[in-house]
């Protein structure tokens, strides 16, 4: 970045950071994401619910909380298991369940081809796993695919998930094209 769009967007964060409301948030959700959970220890379940978190909004993220609770008490067996209509119950408050059960099925299927290919995900390059994620998952795209991956090998893993809201609203408010 331009030295002055670096001014510009630390002066904007720090203003926003000396806000109690905006810095009491910022820091909660920081070490420990409403939407993707450290309680969840199974990174097949997280990997699971970072893509059910698509179209959540704040408004719905204590709904969003009790999905992701049922589905970590049931573990990735337990879920896998379950047929389309009991996974469709199990999201149906969330929306888009049609949508929601196929990404559990088609990550269901990759995770199944890496274990019996001898594909190890957990030592692959990141940005590899999140193209082959991307390229592989019903319903992922590259931004879904980057969480997944964050999610899965827990924060601070060198991914940096860029959203929606930073492309079509943050970056044109900071000049960035």
């Amino acid at each position: 970045l331009a030295p002055e769009l670096v001014e510009r967007v630390y002066s904007l964060v720090a203003a926003a950071a000396v806000q109690p409301a905006v810095r009491t948030a910022v820091e909660a959700n920081h070490d420990d994401n409403r939407w993707w959970p450290r309680s969840v220890s199974d990174w097949r379940v997280r990997m699971t619910v970072a893509g059910w978190s698509t179209r959540v909004s704040y408004a719905m993220i204590g709904t969003y909380s009790g999905v992701v609770a049922r589905a970590d008490a049931l573990g990735w067996d337990g879920l896998t298991a379950l047929d389309d209509q009991a996974v469709t119950t199990l999201v149906r408050p969330l929306g888009l369940a049609a949508s929601r059960v196929g990404y559990l099925r088609s990550l269901s299927g990759f995770i199944s081809k890496a274990d019996s290919t001898g594909t190890d995900l957990a030592s692959m390059h990141a940005g590899n796993l999140v193209r082959l994620f991307a390229a592989s998952i019903h319903g992922a795209g590259y931004k879904v695919a980057q969480c997944a991956t964050l999610y899965a090998r827990g924060y601070h893993c060198g991914i940096i998930p860029v959203d929606s809201g930073m492309v079509t609203r943050l970056a044109p408010f900071l000049g960035i094209e």
